[in-house]
């Protein structure tokens, strides 16, 4: 990665050094930068309120290598994506770095090209296996990875715009070679594997199950009734039916009609988990499809969202959840490392599942300390073969997105 890290370029003291880095984004200099690439700024235009309306380049005659095929470039920024596919539509513009799926069919396919681009990130549920927690039985994780139909997810959460993986390497100058075939398993298997820990349970021994265990939790409060109304016994009795009955409903109303059966341990603790992901409809579609396929294991899967926001600055950083499904954003190096070094569990670091080994460690650190390619590629072999032997994680679809651009743009 170092190459590529010298691409950041230097600034210069004299210049930035007088700017605090809250302020940077607004300067002049960043707004209308001097450098020596491809393209110089000529314009920008601002509305009322400060935020930028067009900004405009021009080819830059000195440019050491291929010249650009434009003599200038102006980019427009709209409020709202409907006012810019009206733009495009009206021929104010002749592209759109980014077009929604919903918008798809507004684009008159006759006058614009619609390209499929590939995403660089990857979206994977992340098994949070540092805690002490059940998910560190790796025959569980394996029941839950081989069970997951990705091909679903992808068609219902991203309307099949982007492809499966099986792994975090997504670079192309690395070769891809498919895990798709490995640990894969029947959903017979699956559960055999799991009743190897976890029993069988019915929808009426659950609901009993936890009924008891409620009670037990309320037990002072049910002695504290029995005890206030000691010379009103029905009056203690119809209250305590009333808590039974809330207790019941409750019950009842969150038990999923698709579950036909549950599991319970040895030591009379339920198959439970908890997957947090973003509150946008993409995650979600794919929470909810998650869920029903691990309640056909006799999981309970319960659903948290939260702002991404909030993911990042509160359930990330203190790595506060059981299971998280997220997107990372990888960029142009493959280099994995800040991902799933071990180095890396703890905030900042980014290795979201606290995968720990130290196979995998040595591997990482050698194949970022080589630039070539065919010694890399059998590195990362390597290093695939390990994740996909512990499963810290499910890596579900890498995303594309649709970039609309006129036809008279070749």
């Amino acid at each position: 990665p170092f190459i590529n890290n010298l691409n950041i370029g230097i600034l210069p003291k004299h210049i930035w050094s007088q700017y605090e880095s809250t302020n940077i984004q607004l300067a002049k200099q960043n707004l209308q930068p001097i450098g020596c690439g491809a393209w110089k700024f000529k314009s920008l235009t601002k509305d009322e309120t400060g935020m930028i309306k067009t900004y405009t380049l021009v080819k830059n005659e000195n440019y050491y290598d291929t010249k650009p095929f434009f003599e200038e470039i102006s980019i427009k920024f709209y409020q709202t994506y409907d006012q810019a596919i009206d733009a495009l539509r009206n021929h104010q513009v002749k592209a759109l770095s980014f077009l929604p799926r919903k918008y798809k069919d507004k684009i008159p396919l006759k006058e614009f090209n619609l390209y499929q681009l590939q995403l660089p990130q990857y979206t994977a549920l992340f098994f949070n296996i540092q805690t002490d927690n059940i998910l560190q039985d790796l025959n569980l994780r394996k029941a839950l990875a081989t069970i997951i139909d990705k091909k679903s997810i992808l068609q219902e959460a991203l309307d099949g715009e982007g492809r499966i993986i099986y792994s975090p390497i997504l670079n192309q100058t690395i070769e891809q070679y498919s895990l798709e075939n490995r640990n894969t398993m029947e959903l017979d298997d699956a559960n055999k594997l799991l009743d190897k820990t976890w029993e069988r349970i019915q929808p009426e021994e659950y609901f009993e199950f936890k009924k008891e265990e409620e009670l037990k939790n309320r037990k002072e409060e049910i002695d504290s009734i029995i005890t206030a109304n000691s010379s009103t016994p029905e009056i203690a009795s119809t209250t305590i039916e009333q808590i039974k009955k809330e207790i019941d409903d409750r019950l009842r109303n969150n038990m999923d009609a698709d579950q036909s059966f549950y599991r319970k341990n040895k030591n009379g603790e339920i198959l439970s988990l908890t997957i947090i992901t973003a509150d946008a409809l993409e995650y979600q579609t794919a929470a909810k499809l998650i869920k029903k396929d691990w309640q056909k294991l006799g999981i309970i899967t319960n659903i948290e969202t939260a702002s991404s926001k909030t993911i990042s600055s509160q359930v990330i950083k203190n790595r506060n959840y059981e299971i998280l499904l997220y997107a990372v954003i990888v960029g142009s190096d493959p280099d994995p490392y800040a991902f799933w070094h071990s180095s890396q569990i703890l905030y900042p670091g980014l290795n979201l599942s606290g995968f720990k080994n130290s196979k995998a460690d040595s591997i990482l650190v050698e194949a970022r300390g080589t630039i070539d390619i065919k010694e890399q590629n059998k590195l990362y072999k390597k290093f695939q073969d390990i994740l996909n032997e512990e499963i810290p994680a499910v890596f579900l679809y890498t995303p594309s997105y649709t970039f609309a651009a006129s036809t008279e743009i070749k």
